[in-house]
């Protein structure tokens, strides 16, 4: 009787400590998703391939030209000539902090040039505040000081270039060649990780895509489009902040969750021949999580929009 008495409390203690492990009522589940603005790959099980979406310049683009400098917050400026300092901001083209690492730290010093897409933005507004799904790493406000530099959207990198006469066009020189820091002023440690911001516009033209109509469904971990005719297609999102919730088994995209199994309206990457992109593009350089290795790859979609 001693024994059984014995027993029944060592289950009971077990079932109280289960019991004092698990959510109560009205408190979320413990989190296990990607934290916002992380660029890390996502240790769920469920594969998500993401990428900043692709901006399309139109036309001769005005283009700045300046000192590239690393501020003492280890954030990347532009000085112009005219004496602004420009925090830049990139929407059309990722890199990884040891990416943006191996390739900014050698011009610190060096006069670069960049594509302007937007001038003057407003940090404060809710399109670019700080907890906006637009960036793709940690938002500038959270890293660098916004009120001593006009903030400004450029398309693509900051690329080596020589100051520019009036209606003088700027060849691109988008080589990776090493070069020496040339600002004896401010010496540079090669430990210091400088900081750039990436913002992810998802927005995009109807003449550069069209309509497919499918589910969202998992199959050996990996996310997949299940089109209405059956085709199993990869899908690689330029949707803002988008990864995988394991808790709801769900993805979150641009502000919203998609459930699995259940029909949408998918806005895709398209051909000049009105097909859609159903290969992987050559060009990779804006992916921010690539696709699985294991995860099939023979058919793919490039997703601008959900509904």
């Amino acid at each position: 009787m001693a024994k059984l008495a014995q027993v029944t409390l060592i289950s009971l203690c077990y079932g109280l400590l289960v019991a004092c492990q698990k959510p109560t009522a009205g408190q979320p589940d413990p989190p296990n998703t990607p934290a916002p603005h992380s660029t890390t790959k996502p240790t769920t099980p469920v594969h998500v391939a993401t990428s900043m979406m692709p901006q399309l310049i139109v036309g001769e683009p005005l283009k700045d030209v300046g000192i590239l400098e690393l501020g003492a917050d280890q954030c990347l400026y532009l000085k112009l000539d005219n004496g602004q300092t420009i925090l830049p901001i990139i929407t059309g083209a990722y890199r990884t902090p040891e990416q943006i690492k191996s390739r900014y730290m050698p011009l610190i010093g060096q006069r670069v040039n960049a594509a302007v897409e937007r001038s003057d933005i407003n940090l404060a507004s809710p399109h670019f505040s700080a907890i906006s799904p637009g960036w793709v790493n940690a938002s500038p406000q959270s890293k660098c000081n916004v009120k001593a530099a006009i903030p400004r959207l450029y398309y693509h990198s900051l690329i080596t270039g020589e100051p520019v006469a009036a209606n003088q066009v700027i060849e691109p020189d988008d080589s990776n060649k090493v070069l020496k820091p040339s600002n004896p002023s401010r010496p540079v440690s090669s430990n210091q990780m400088p900081y750039l911001a990436f913002y992810n516009q998802s927005t995009y033209h109807p003449d550069n895509t069209l309509t497919e109509h499918g589910k969202l469904v998992v199959k050996d971990h990996c996310l997949y489009l299940k089109l209405k005719n059956g085709t199993l297609a990869l899908p690689i999102f330029y949707t803002q902040h988008t990864y995988w919730q394991d808790n709801s088994y769900s993805l979150r995209a641009s502000g919203h969750n998609w459930g699995l199994n259940q029909f949408y309206q998918f806005k895709v990457q398209k051909h000049w021949d009105n097909q859609p992109v159903s290969k992987r593009l050559r060009d990779e350089l804006g992916m921010i999580v690539g696709p699985h290795e294991s995860c099939q790859q023979n058919e793919v979609r490039y997703i601008y929009a959900m509904q």
